[in-house]
């Protein structure tokens, strides 16, 4: 982390270093398709299985409700929707999920009965967030 608080770009996008997914199913909702991208690619290189990416929120409740997942990567905001009904049909199933937004700690960004869920704002620290995904698949 750099002296004003923020994450350096080898911090950012740094990869799993030491981080194995391998054999988990990741869950990526995401509506930036280069955010997505990234996401997509560093799970994959930590050995993750990757379902989706899903850019609406629509999208996302069809894999959501209907694919093996062991943890999702959740944006909050899917071109002006909320992702809330997709992390309660993933808490209902038990699948354990982060949340990855420019909004993720901003005043009432997430609702108390997501509150729980890690959280990482935007740039995330790939590495950290990866870590954290490992964690709550084990």
């Amino acid at each position: 982390m750099t002296a004003s608080g923020l994450f350096s770009i080898r911090e950012v996008w740094s990869g799993g270093k030491g981080v194995d997914l391998t054999g988990q199913r990741v869950l990526v909702v995401e509506d930036e398709v280069l955010v997505a991208a990234t996401i997509e690619w560093e799970l994959t290189v930590a050995g993750a299985e990757v379902v989706g990416p899903a850019y609406t929120v629509e999208e996302a409740l069809v894999y959501a409700s209907h694919e093996a997942i062991h943890v999702a990567v959740l944006d909050i905001n899917l071109l002006g929707k909320k992702v809330w009904p997709v992390a309660e049909v993933l808490q209902r199933r038990g699948v354990p999920y982060v949340f990855a937004s420019a909004n993720a700690f901003g005043a009432d960004a997430v609702p108390g009965p997501f509150a729980a869920a890690p959280r990482f704002d935007k740039p995330v620290s790939i590495n950290a967030m990866l870590k954290t995904l490992a964690s709550l698949a084990a």
